[in-house]
């Protein structure tokens, strides 16, 4: 039991609190880089790099499960951060284009998940929401980026969170449904402070703010839109569970948006 609490106190470290605490703690102790480089890869464009930084990870932490299995632990956390970065590789592999790959990542996560030695960690602790977000979040991420809109969007609405809201407001965007991206945008700032992150710093909401402004002709107001998200991602202000690919998604919009619009 002590065990447990202890990874009960660390895991909350993930959902409750923002990650740069954790980057500390698993820079220090398990990872040999600090994993906050994999969205800052995202932001840079290099997502090869990203992946690369994320499979460490994955394998640092797959290594720590086979302990835990071998030792009888009680101590689930690294099958908790097992299953975490394996949804950042299917966020990173539907970027890339490896929608196999990224449905491969999805299933062992939720295989992980499930898996009766773990069970109460994602399923009947404090984590369990948090969990159930950001898996709803990367099911219809992959979805989005496998060309299957109306999926996604379910997914997305299954669960509407820090990482869902600002998505379906991305689909809003390309349906031209300028009034359903508003209320998600709208959403995604009214849900700042659930988990402890400033959800007004989310920078796929601020895209799509700017993307509704420069639609309409708003020219400053999307540029200013596209400055606040690209502010956000490369200063890392970007909120709760900053090793998530799926946040800085979006980056290379902003980017050729500020270029577009600072032309004129």
């Amino acid at each position: 039991m002590k065990h447990l609490r202890i990874s009960l106190v660390c895991l909350l470290l993930v959902v409750v609190t923002p990650l740069r605490s954790v980057d500390k703690e698993a820079k220090g102790k398990k990872t040999p880089f600090d994993p906050s480089e994999i969205p800052a890869s995202v932001v840079r464009g290099d997502l090869e790099r990203a992946l690369d930084y994320n499979k460490v990870c994955v394998a640092v932490y797959r290594e720590g499960v086979k302990k835990i299995d071998a030792n009888g632990s009680e101590d689930s956390t690294d099958a908790f951060f097992l299953a975490y970065h394996l949804l950042g590789q299917a966020q990173l592999n539907a970027m890339i284009g490896d929608l196999p790959g990224a449905a491969k990542n999805l299933r062992e996560a939720d295989n992980i998940s499930h898996h009766p030695s773990y069970a109460a960690m994602f399923g009947n602790s404090p984590l369990a929401d948090g969990w159930q977000d950001i898996f709803a979040a990367t099911k219809g991420f992959v979805l989005e980026k496998s060309g299957r809109s109306a999926e996604a969007k379910q997914a997305y609405l299954s669960r509407p969170s820090y990482y869902s809201l600002p998505r379906l407001g991305i689909l809003a965007v390309n349906a031209h449904n300028e009034s359903e991206a508003t209320k998600y945008v709208q959403q995604t700032f009214q849900d700042s402070g659930k988990r402890a992150h400033n959800a007004t710093h989310n920078p796929t909401a601020h895209i799509v703010l700017a993307m509704l402004h420069e639609r309409i002709g708003k020219v400053q107001d999307a540029l200013l839109e596209y400055e606040n998200a690209l502010k956000y991602m490369e200063k890392g202000e970007i909120g709760n569970n900053q090793f998530l690919p799926i946040v800085v998604a979006e980056a290379a919009s902003a980017k050729s948006g500020r270029l577009r619009l600072s032309s004129k």
